[in-house]
């Protein structure tokens, strides 16, 4: 089901860039951009949870 979704909305994506090809790169790189920071935040977010907090006095 998923799979499909994602070849249909590919399919329409490519679609639409295909027509504008400005907005179309323009939109990729936008994409990229809100991709790449979240596959990070993944990545960082246990060491986060993972470090002992500060001892108290």
């Amino acid at each position: 089901m998923s799979t499909t979704l994602v070849g249909a909305l590919f399919g329409w994506l490519m679609d639409t860039l295909s027509v504008v090809p400005a907005l179309g790169i323009f939109g990729l790189l936008a994409l990229l951009a809100l991709c790449l920071p979240a596959e990070r935040a993944k990545k960082d977010h246990p060491d986060i949870c993972s470090r002992k907090p500060a001892a108290r006095r």
